[in-house]
């Protein structure tokens, strides 16, 4: 009744109006199912525990933003890019020596690890891609993914 009164009765209007609420509400429930399952905190998760494996310091530094991308459902993916002026080996080692400390274990047959719900690789990445980076000459590129389903 309000809305046919508000409309002075122009059943387009009254439309528009429905449409535009329907739209809204289907908007809202489309980004609920990102967060199902506890999504926000499966993404603290991940996030933290990467950062545990292989932590920032002087040898290690952060090259690009850390990225997480979000699934329907609530998995979340995390990955960060990292540098350091450290050999291959010793950048292996340390990233081992993490996988250790916090209780990783390596899934047979793979290239990651895995911990309760969650997956971990550690990669290095083409130096090509950096070629033209000034304060990357000469240091690894090192990729670390995480994943949480």
């Amino acid at each position: 009744m309000w809305l046919k009164v508000g409309t002075r009765g122009d059943w387009r209007v009254i439309y528009v109006i429905i449409a535009f609420l329907v739209f809204i509400g289907l908007h809202d429930a489309y980004y609920q199912l990102y967060d199902l399952n506890d999504g926000p905190a499966k993404q603290r998760k991940i996030v933290r525990e990467v950062d545990l494996v292989l932590p920032l310091s002087n040898e290690i530094q952060l090259q690009g933003g850390g990225g997480v991308t979000e699934h329907i459902g609530g998995g979340r993916e995390y990955k960060s890019i990292l540098y350091s002026p450290l050999d291959k080996q010793s950048i292996s080692n340390l990233f081992l020596k993490g996988i250790e400390e916090n209780g990783w274990k390596k899934v047979e047959g793979e290239d990651y690890f895995q911990k309760d719900n969650m997956k971990i690789r550690m990669y290095f990445a083409d130096p090509d891609k950096y070629i033209g980076v000034k304060h990357l000459v000469g240091k690894n590129v090192i990729v670390i993914e995480g994943e949480i389903e």
